[in-house]
């Protein structure tokens, strides 16, 4: 229908002016009579050359639109009232929202600010979080079905292409469903979708907002499919703290995609709307100090019974476990001035722990103590409040004073005796090879608890290398939990796997006690067992570094003095090499004879990153077999490694090693990332 019909639609809606138009309908500005009240009206009109079947499919597609949003009771969500056919067609009658589409923004006014476009984000997640909950996608994610109201309201509209669980998909020759340039890669190449398949389409949409442009745009759709295909998409150079959100979401593997809570945890972070759940411990420092004052406003004056040293029934070591306590003053004061130079102290309310580091060397030689007698080794002093409990042979960790231990076989928990709070450490019996998939497996029995949620589930920074899983559930007692899990593999070669549960209304509070805990495990010298032959090879590693997220913002690493040494396989002899020692090349890192060329100059900063040619080593996608290439340095999480003491190569994102394929020692043959099983071609020195 070109001309506006000039009776009300059904007898109530009288047509006004039209609004926009999209592929598959114009939708109109229109008069309730009845209610007098602007609304707006969604027209069908079917694309020229359809067949009859053709035309009935997108009438149909009409009404499962209607039906689907109807279902969405959500404020970022446009509102149905009600649907009528007229001229043979159905005729959607909506809410009007006062607004602009947000590409019109982006067009007339240019790239968003990060923080903006996160609050941005937080709304058309929430839409998609209902759609999701009802069992419908959406499919068609992109800036123009955003709509930024003049009030305010941010409303994601257009579930024309949405499905329902319960309503079969029908593809059609000749209708294209999605815009290609905020498709997710599973949808091109014609992969199951699922809410994943939303989530990469709203992160190509918040890349759109600070970039200008989508991450696959190209001239023509052909040309941008072939890229969401085959590409990763570029970083984005003005994302800013909207960056950990962006890369995120813009993983090419659903199953590695991050879900939509850890989304919205990153976009509130970004929005500045939640704090960084980063551990800010400064490191202890020589120089000059300042004084600051920390305020606990709801910490007792005096220690609670909770925070007294434990009862002697209370503390009793199990078989082959000492306890290690400290002399070190209690806390006195619910307000406490430090300096700078040393740890800084907290209060964890919640948990009822104070916590003043009195020494930054948490642990030193390992020597025992005498149970229940302070330790005569300033190096070995705790927080007041805590002390070390010793698992002999296998661990020691600070524990809080008073917490009951409870041993079974590898297992040690550290229970609260007034509250839900709980600090446990496994012994696991060999060291995972793939460490993300053994903590994707662990999640399972996790996923049982009541109202469970996961926040994250990352490599992380820590020890040899490690997994991080963070959760949210309901304890037996209906109290909201908070929880991590760490499995890693230590500088002893053994494999551990920490808990800290906390209630969630305290859990940033109890933050520097978990960062304690972390900084201050240590595991036996004691080689472990053999590992079983489908297990990672035990292994040593360097010095354990401080713990720290991977989904915080991760300035560029600074550029490095020119030099550096040889990467060379110890399988093959060759060494890693950039084609012609091109800095610009696009293409993969190979092996090559060494020659001692530019291109065969590595670095390995502290800041994790493999530099050569002033760019940064990047893997190339999250699958077993991708490549390494070269991209300017940004930090990411695909350009972090680590150069262990068993000369294993590890991506730390991935937890997957580098390896030369089939130990070809050939010339140009591609590295790759691979789980790590210990092979000599995965075993590598620089220098």
């Amino acid at each position: 229908m070109s001309d506006m019909p000039q009776q009300p639609i059904g007898g109530r809606y009288r047509l006004v002016r039209p609004l926009g138009q999209g592929g598959q309908g114009r939708v109109w500005l229109a008069r309730d009579e009845v209610l007098r009240r602007d609304v707006a009206i969604k027209e069908l009109l079917p694309p020229p050359g359809l067949s009859e079947e053709e035309q009935d499919y997108l009438c149909e597609r009409s009404m499962r639109e209607a039906r689907t949003i109807a279902r969405l009771n959500q404020t970022n969500v446009v509102r149905i009232y009600d649907v009528l056919p007229y001229d043979g067609r159905p005729w959607i009658v909506m809410e009007f929202i006062a607004s602009r589409p947000l590409h019109q923004v982006l067009r007339r006014e240019g790239p968003m600010a990060p923080e903006r476009a996160a609050r941005i984000g937080l709304s058309v997640l929430a839409a998609l979080r209902a759609a999701h909950e009802a069992g419908v996608l959406h499919r068609d994610v992109k800036p123009a079905n955003v709509l930024l109201a003049h009030d305010g309201r941010v409303v994601l509209t257009d579930f024309g292409l949405a499905t329902a669980s319960e309503d079969p998909g029908m593809t059609q020759s000749g209708v294209v469903l999605g815009s290609p340039a905020y498709l997710a890669p599973e949808r091109a190449l014609d992969h199951p979708v699922g809410p994943a398949s939303d989530l990469w389409s709203l992160g190509a949409t918040l890349y759109a907002a600070v970039e200008g442009r989508s991450p696959y745009a190209r001239t023509t759709p052909i040309a941008t499919l072939a890229a969401l295909t085959t590409e990763l998409p570029p970083a984005p150079e003005h994302a800013g703290v909207l960056r950990p959100a962006l890369e995120g979401l813009l993983r090419r593997d659903p199953e590695a995609r991050i879900s939509a809570a850890e989304a919205e945890h990153l976009l509130l972070q970004a929005a500045g709307d939640e704090p960084s759940l980063g551990l800010p411990l400064p490191p202890p420092s020589g120089g000059s100090s300042f004084d600051r004052e920390v305020s606990f406003s709801n910490a007792p004056s005096q220690p609670s019974a909770s925070m007294s040293r434990p009862s002697a029934s209370m503390s009793r070591p199990m078989s082959g476990a000492t306890p290690i306590l400290d002399d070190a003053p209690k806390p006195r004061r619910s307000r406490l001035r430090i300096a700078a130079g040393a740890l800084v102290g907290v209060a964890v309310l919640a948990l009822g722990v104070g916590v003043v580091l009195a020494n930054p060397g948490l642990i030193g030689a390992q020597a025992g103590a005498a149970p229940q007698q302070p330790s005569a080794d300033p190096s070995r002093h705790t927080a007041a409040g805590w002390h070390y409990y010793r698992d002999s042979p296998g661990f020691t960790v600070p524990v809080p004073d008073g917490w009951l231990t409870v041993r079974d076989g590898r297992h040690v928990e550290f229970r609260e005796p007034d509250g839900p709070g709980l600090l446990s450490v496994d012994e696991l019996t060999f060291a995972p090879s793939d460490l993300l998939a053994d903590t994707r497996t662990r999640e399972k029995p996790a996923r049982k608890k009541p109202g469970y949620t996961r926040i994250a589930l990352a490599a992380v920074d820590y020890q040899v290398r490690a997994v991080e899983h963070e959760f949210t559930y309901t304890g037996p007692s209906g109290t909201p939990m908070h929880a991590i899990t760490r499995s890693f593999v230590s500088e002893s070669r053994r494999a551990y796997l920490i808990g800290w549960h906390t209630p969630d209304a305290t859990w940033a509070a109890s933050r520097p006690a978990l960062a304690l805990v972390l900084d201050g495990f240590r595991a036996s010298t004691v080689a472990p067992a053999p590992a079983p032959a489908s297990a990672r090879p035990s292994k040593s590693a360097k010095p354990a570094p401080k713990p720290t997220r991977t989904r915080t913002t991760t300035p560029p690493p600074p550029p490095l003095a020119a030099g550096g040494q040889s990467l060379h396989n110890q399988a093959t002899g060759t060494c890693v090499d950039v084609p012609n020692s091109d800095p610009a090349t696009t293409l993969n890192l190979q092996t090559f004879a060494c020659n001692g060329t530019v291109g065969q100059q590595f670095q390995l900063p502290a800041d994790g990153t493999l530099r050569v040619l002033g760019k940064c080593v990047e893997v190339a996608g999250t699958a077993d077999g991708s490549a390494l290439r070269l991209a300017t340095c940004t930090g990411g999480g695909l350009q972090r490694f680590t150069l262990n003491a068993a000369a294993d190569l590890v991506s730390l994102q991935l937890d997957k090693c580098v390896e030369v394929p089939v130990a070809n020692a050939g010339n140009g043959v591609r590295i790759q990332v691979v789980t790590c099983a210990g092979p000599s071609h995965q075993k590598w020195i620089l220098g």
